[in-house]
């Protein structure tokens, strides 16, 4: 299907390019009226992907066309501490094990908690400990917007579990382990006047200057006029307190509309009012946007006529419409197995009449909406960051804008946090890098083929080392190595030794070394590296494990293996077990059955369930079964068929593991059958994994 995006815009390009061809998560920033929704609309018509949109509140979701976040994965209310994950029925399951990008729209008013959570739930229900559960994440959002809302007593226990009192949604562990590309929409299609474009940037910013203060203030109006106009204030006491009492000004039969239920509805609670009561003369704004683009969502409107089910509305260009009643929908996510795609559920309803008192309403529940006249009042003044640029960004035009008393300079709140975020954003070397890696690797990830991903990141990484790119190859060395289970895979590889300082540079050597042959000389650089710094970097004890399994070292090899425990173990503890772990206890389990005897197959039998597509799981645990006789008797035992009993049949593929005659090659291509058919045989064949009696595993 055709692209759909503005051809004239490089930032629409890579967000495009990033989705399409990549399963890389990144951030798509973008200030008021940049096009996000639109942009985010046509992608999810014009890639072939299997998408699920996010948000943090019901009427982001609904505005969205998606779900609340909290809704989807189940998770409670308040803080997500760091061992919690959500609540998914086996439907949800099986979508997300299906699912190829998750958006979250509305980000910045996310909590890094919940995105910790959403990493810890999709790994656990995907099977796959890669980051997200290897799904590509989409988080869209102005970050100089309104902030996570989080009462003092949630601040307090966030702060005891993250350290510092910052919560925005990037501050998530789970973000922190990945590079996040940063797309940030430049071009404005809401407001078109290069003067108000550069006074809401410096506000936006937190770079107001005086001449910008006089200039806001020169709108201070405290006259009436014929025009229509919405306040936005600080506080919904205020909003209510304002259409109360120009409700009450108007002498006329004042009409209640009922909104009328079915099904699960709380969620559309945030976009339709229970009851509506309207007299002629009421000045109103449409909720909702109009399949006849007679009127958008946030457009002014005044009543002219009650009718029993309807009302009939003037806009302010004087054109009349009567409005009836239209519904809101909560949806749920689906996954059709037969189609093999997602699918929107209708969970329930509401009917109401798309309208709202609108002399006045919060700045909160105006994000997102454009007005022709906006007076803005602050009250006491702006009391959270980004509240100042929200609300002045409504108004398509400066000439629309009002003030009803005027601004103070400490109105102008934004985040040092989120400015030092912001630092770079539209960073072109990132971006094209970030491209070219998920572009070489998509089809890897996508099928699950960890080891063939390593080795494409492992030969860039040499080809940047060869060409003195220091810093570019041990990032591409690192993400390498963070995807390897089986090392043999990257055995042999030419590498050339780079200059630089530094304990990482040391590491990155020792590692070509290693796979290019000279393990001698691998093992020497990693003695020489501070041993109090090692104990901190799982790939540098990983290498020096693997040189001294090599030389059959077992003693120091354990002890080298529970220095690498002691970081899995910390990580684990924090919910950040990771795909880097993978070799770890792949490696143990071989070693201990090699050496021990167990806990091998426990091990083996958890990565299977984590990656059931990685084959040399598959053989590394049918060899370890063949060291286990007494494992195979039991079986053998348990499914005999007692007397009078008909004899089981026999599963093909479970014969074939258990059978030393039989190659692997052989095993592997009847694995590869049932699997792809998603057989019986396949299924009879997981149930004895996972039904076998195994030492514990760590």
């Amino acid at each position: 299907m055709e692209a759909k995006f503005d051809s004239t815009n490089n930032e629409q390009r890579s967000a495009y390019r990033m989705i399409e061809r990549t399963n890389n998560s990144f951030f798509l920033a973008g200030r008021a009226g940049t096009g996000k929704t639109t942009f985010l609309k046509n992608v999810q018509e014009g890639v072939r992907k299997k998408f699920v949109i996010l948000a943090p509140t019901g009427q982001a979701a609904i505005n969205a066309g998606g779900q609340t976040i909290h809704s989807f994965f189940g998770f409670n209310f308040g803080v997500l501490g760091p061992g919690e994950i959500g609540s998914m029925n086996r439907t949800k399951i099986g979508l997300v094990r299906n699912l190829d990008t998750i958006i979250i729209d509305e980000v910045s008013m996310v909590r890094c908690d919940i995105i910790d959570a959403i990493d810890r739930t999709l790994r656990h229900y995907v099977g796959n400990s890669a980051p997200f559960g290897g799904i590509q994440m989409v988080f869209v959002g102005d970050m100089f917007q309104l902030e996570p809302i989080a009462t003092q007593k949630d601040r307090e226990t966030l702060k005891e579990i993250y350290g510092h009192e910052c919560f925005y949604f990037y501050k998530a562990a789970a973000i922190e382990r990945i590079n996040l590309p940063k797309i940030e929409f430049l071009k404005i299609y809401r407001q078109s006047d290069p003067g108000f474009i550069e006074l809401l940037e410096h506000v936006r910013l937190g770079k107001m200057t005086v001449r910008d203060l006089v200039k806001i203030n020169s709108r201070v109006s405290l006259c009436e006029d014929e025009r229509m106009r919405i306040t936005l204030c600080s506080t919904n006491a205020d909003a209510k307190r304002i259409n109360d009492g120009r409700l009450a000004e108007i002498d006329s039969e004042a009409k209640t509309y009922q909104a009328i239920y079915s099904g699960k509805t709380r969620v559309t609670s945030d976009v339709a009012e229970e009851l509506l009561t309207f007299k002629v003369g009421a000045q109103v704004m449409f909720t909702k946007n109009d399949r006849g683009r007679r009127w958008v969502n946030g457009t002014i409107g005044e009543i002219v006529e009650l009718g029993e089910e309807n009302v009939t509305v003037k806009l302010e260009g004087g054109e009349q419409y009567i409005v009836e009643r239209d519904e809101w929908e909560s949806i749920d996510y689906e996954y059709d197995h037969e189609k093999k795609c997602c699918i929107k559920t209708v969970t329930g309803k509401v009917e109401q009449l798309p309208l709202r008192l609108a002399w006045a309403i919060t700045i909160h529940k105006s994000q997102s909406l454009t007005f022709d006249h906006v007076a803005i009042d602050f009250g006491r003044g702006a009391f959270s960051n980004g509240q100042a640029y929200v609300a002045l960004s409504r108004a398509r035009t400066f000439d629309g804008l009002e003030l009803v008393r005027p601004m103070s300079p400490a109105s102008v709140r934004v985040s040092r946090a989120v400015l030092d975020f912001a630092e770079d954003f539209n960073d072109s070397d990132a971006i094209d890098r970030e491209l070219s890696i998920g572009e070489a690797i998509s089809a890897f990830e996508k099928s699950k083929d960890y080891d063939g991903a390593a080795v494409t990141l492992y030969e860039m990484a040499s080809a940047e080392a060869g060409a003195g790119h220091t810093d570019r190859a041990y990032d591409y060395l690192t993400r390498a190595m963070a995807f390897t289970v089986d090392d043999e895979c990257l055995k042999g590889k030419a590498w050339m030794t780079v200059n630089g300082a530094g304990n990482d540079y040391s590491v990155m050597n020792a590692c070509g070394l290693y796979y290019s042959g000279k393990k001698d000389a691998a093992e020497a650089i990693l003695w020489n590296i501070d041993q109090t710094w090692l104990d901190n970097n799982l790939l540098g004890l990983y290498l020096l494990a693997r040189c001294l399994e090599d030389k059959e070292q077992w003693a120091e090899l354990e002890d080298v293996y529970y220095r690498m425990l002691a970081i899995f173990n910390s990580a684990r503890e924090m919910g950040l077990d990771s795909i880097s772990f993978r070799k770890l206890k792949y490696r143990l389990a071989i070693l201990n059955e090699r050496q021990y005897g167990d806990p091998g197959l426990g091990v083996m039998r958890n990565l299977i369930a984590e990656n059931p597509s990685y084959e040399k799981y598959h053989l590394a645990f049918r060899w370890m079964m063949w060291l286990h006789p007494e494992l195979i008797e039991a079986y053998r035992e348990e499914t005999k068929a007692g007397e009078g009993e008909e004899e089981p049949e026999e599963c093909k593929l479970i014969e074939m593991a258990l059978d030393q005659e039989c190659s692997d090659e052989d095993f592997l291509q009847q694995l590869r059958a049932d699997r792809a058919e998603k057989s019986d045989g396949w299924d009879d064949y997981r149930h004895f994994i996972n039904g076998l009696k195994l030492p514990m595993a760590f």
